[in-house]
């Protein structure tokens, strides 16, 4: 379980299994308040990944012609 425990400028803290996570609060839903139980999700994005080592192996590629 998430809790928002407090917002610090631009920053969400947030309790996870008694630690403190910061992330910024511009991802936060805009009536989020201190206290909230939040549901938060984390998935891989393959296809982006997939691209951006493409990306990275073609300036290698370039950079060692």
């Amino acid at each position: 379980m998430f809790v928002l425990d407090r917002i610090e400028e631009e920053t969400a803290v947030i309790e996870w299994q008694g630690q403190m996570i910061m992330l910024p609060a511009a991802l936060l839903p805009e009536d989020a308040k201190e206290g909230d139980l939040l549901e938060i999700s984390i998935k891989i994005d393959h296809e982006g990944t997939k691209g951006r080592e493409e990306r990275i192996a073609e300036k290698a590629r370039r950079l060692w012609e």
